[in-house]
């Protein structure tokens, strides 16, 4: 106790360098808050409804807002088909809303619909795209290159229809060099309609972080908040000795909540994705006009000696009266109240500037300090309004966080006089910390069970957005690799020896499925079942790394010496559901559709076939770069339980490469042969199968061949159709 009096001593006679701290961990947590944010002052911007990003280098330049001249449909809710037929439009400058715009020569108010319009030109090349759309008001749909997106609220030209939402949400952008962005918005009772704030493009990884960031930055800013009001309440309620610590308190209370509903991150949108619009917009403006009023008693009791009751007490009770109104009532009250709100504002701020100065002047407690913080806090809502207005072009919104600074200098003149509670505050930030910590921990953890790919193809952002049953459809190339001989190993090794063994050899495999724009969605023992969303070519560059990094994996592994492990793998494509199933206490990720069981059984014909890799035809169809591989076609077959025969491709690459170009090189010699066998021409077909082993010895499918052959040659089949109909998996 001794040593918490000395220092609370210390810091009455010395309050100057505890401000500098307070000012230096305020702006440290605003870099970390915002630093993904930060996007070049000069970025390009549409015109004419085009934004041309084709010179615009993502990965070393970031994020692009859309900003610029869209083009605006008023009074009509257009769908693509009927967006594209349109030739007159207006010009629309976004961010901003359309109050104003003018339309047949008359400005349009803040209520009505219309459709906005903006196309981007992408570069060549890019990684995969994501679009953060925020600050539309107040219902919307969208669609990009005529597909529809994930939307919000209801869209109508009948006012009353209107339902109204605007969340900040994150869209997977189409892999296209140009992609149109069509935009319903229709907006009943925000005071300001259209698209006020910027629409971020970027990578998908800065996006996310983007978002993330100003998600965590807000979180961090309202829980600083609730902790510090809660804190003074439990100071008061412990102690009723300052009214002025409960004024500080609730207004600490008041401004976490709006916290929790306002800016980028809405903090408490993305624990109540549900959240009506309306209980949000009541909630926010609500909570200001009640944080003005406890804000000014915060400050006036305080120094009450510099105070004139009455008008202190009467701000307080307009605050109040307002705020529970608000509450109470519908959301448009809340839009109508802005600018009162904004001159009650501005009296009281000027009202408790007077105090604070006659504060300093009488050589009050802590008084300087928070007048420093005042002024730096008028200075930084100076900063923004130049900056919205387009006078500064700087990436900085400054309010925010200065507003932050004012409180916690105000919580640090506070603390001052009662240095003990310094104790439990720096308790609460530590358990904060330690949370913040163990959930980081616990997300990286999640992620390796649930592939952060699976929830991005759901449209999913994070595992506490999927329920069950979640599921979305997607064309998808299905991978399925098995080791061979994988009884007759295990069987040589102890339980812990064949647990490393297998998790070495996926050590080996995996990577180059991730590196593919893959994920693996379940291991099955010794096999697994690999998705692919980056097209046929990309599949099949995963396939043949998997083959060379098995060859490596052979050289370096001492788990079974003189044991060469080979693997079967057999692609697929086609159309899948991907979804989240289980019971009410245990979810998985799970995949159905025919795809996968075909994949399966092309696996399965490795073995039969003796080559490693095998691709089906619709999976051959997906390769846009054919040049860059060696296949050949090796029959058509239909698989157990299966109606339709599917022609099976050999991919060569998966060969050692002495063997991969010996086959090639005679692969025309095969094809010939291939075609008198499928031609009932079993006799010339066997003879220039024979031929090719003569020059190809070790070629497994060409032996296969000469083996049904004289099995046909042997015993004529009835109806020859040259398909290969197998009776086992």
């Amino acid at each position: 106790m001794s040593r918490v009096l000395t220092g609370a001593a210390s810091i009455r006679r010395r309050p100057w360098p505890l401000l500098g701290l307070v000012f230096a961990c305020l702006f440290a947590v605003f870099l970390v808050g915002c630093r993904s944010s930060l996007i070049p002052i000069e970025p390009p911007r549409a015109i004419d409804g085009v934004l041309d990003l084709r010179g615009w280098d993502f990965d070393a330049d970031g994020p692009v807002p859309l900003a610029g001249q869209w083009q605006l449909a008023w009074g009509e809710l257009l769908e693509p088909e009927t967006a594209g037929a349109r030739e007159a439009w207006t010009p629309y400058a976004v961010p901003g809303a359309w109050n104003g715009v003018e339309i047949d020569g008359a400005p349009v108010g803040e209520a009505g619909a219309a459709t906005a319009r903006l196309r981007v030109l992408l570069p060549p090349e890019r990684g995969a795209m994501l679009l953060r759309t925020r600050g539309t008001s107040t219902a919307h749909r969208l669609w990009f290159n005529g597909r529809e997106q994930r939307g919000a609220g209801t869209v109508s030209t009948e006012l009353e229809a209107i339902e109204p939402a605007s969340p900040n949400a994150l869209h997977a952008f189409p892999d296209a060099d140009s992609v149109e962005i069509v935009v319903q918005i229709a907006n009943r009772d925000h005071r300001q309609g259209g698209l006020r704030r910027d629409w971020l493009l970027g990578n998908y990884a800065d996006v996310s972080r983007h978002h993330t960031g100003w998600v965590l930055y807000e979180t961090l800013t309202m829980t600083t908040m609730f902790v510090v009001g809660c804190a003074f309440l439990l100071f008061y309620a412990t102690r009723r000795r300052g009214v002025f610590r409960m004024y500080f308190g609730l207004f600490a209370l008041a401004c976490a909540l709006r916290t929790s509903v306002a800016g980028d991150g809405m903090p408490l949108t993305v624990i109540w994705p549900g959240l009506p619009w309306a209980a949000r917009i009541s909630l926010e403006y609500a909570t200001s006009w009640a944080a003005v009023g406890l804000g000014v008693l915060t400050v006036t009791r305080l120094y009450h000696q510099e105070d004139y009751p009455p008008l202190s007490y009467g701000l307080l009770g307009l605050g109040g009266l307002a705020a529970l109104a608000l509450g109470l009532g519908p959301a448009r009250w809340s839009m109508v109240t802005v600018t009162p709100l904004q001159a009650f504002a501005a009296f009281a701020i000027v009202w408790v500037l007077i105090v604070v100065v006659r504060a300093v002047l009488a050589r009050r407690f802590g008084s300087r300090g928070l007048l420093a913080a005042m002024l730096a806090f008028l200075l930084a809502l100076v900063h923004d309004i130049a900056r919205a207005r387009g006078l500064l072009p700087t990436p900085f919104e400054l309010t925010q966080p200065a507003f932050v600074g004012v409180v916690l200098i105000e919580a640090a003149q506070l603390a001052r006089s009662f240095a003990q509670s310094y104790t439990v505050i720096e308790q609460l930030s530590k358990d904060l910390t330690v949370t913040n910590r163990d959930l980081e921990a616990t997300n990286k953890a999640v992620e390796r069970f649930v592939p952060y790919e699976f929830l991005h193809l759901l449209d999913r952002t994070s595992i506490r957005d999927v329920d069950r049953g979640d599921n979305a459809g997607q064309v998808m190339d299905v991978l399925f690799c098995d080791l061979r001989s994988f009884t007759t190993i295990i069987e040589s090794l102890e339980p812990e020896q064949a647990f490393a063994f297998i998790n070495d050899y996926l050590s080996y495999m995996e990577p180059q499925i991730r590196k593919h724009k893959g994920f693996v969605n379940s291991y099955l023992g010794d096999a697994y079942l690999a998705l692919y969303y980056g097209g046929g070519d990309e599949t099949l560059r995963s396939a043949i790394a998997m083959m060379r990094s098995l060859e490596q994996f052979n050289a370096e592994q001492g788990h079974v010496p003189n044991m060469e492990i080979r693997a079967g793998i057999g692609v697929h494509s086609g159309s899948l559901m991907l979804g989240t199933i289980g019971g009410l206490d245990r979810l998985d990720s799970g995949v159905i559709g025919d795809p996968v069981n075909t994949a399966s059984r092309v696996e399965g014909m490795t073995k039969m076939y003796g080559t490693p890799l095998l691709i089906s035809e619709a999976t051959y169809r997906r390769i846009e770069s054919l040049d860059e591989f060696r296949i050949r076609e090796l029959d058509r077959v239909v698989a157990k339980g299966k109606t339709e025969a599917i022609r099976l491709y050999e991919v060569l690459d998966g060969l050692p490469e002495v063997q991969a170009e010996r086959r090639w090189a005679t692969r025309e010699a095969f094809a010939a042969a291939l075609a008198l066998y499928r031609e009932g021409r079993f006799e010339d077909a066997l003879a220039a199968f024979r031929r090719h082993l003569d020059e190809v010895p070790e070629d497994a499918p060409a032996r296969l061949y000469t083996e049904r052959c004289q099995g046909h040659i042997d015993s004529p089949p009835v109806a020859w159709t040259g398909v290969t109909i197998l009776t086992r998996k």
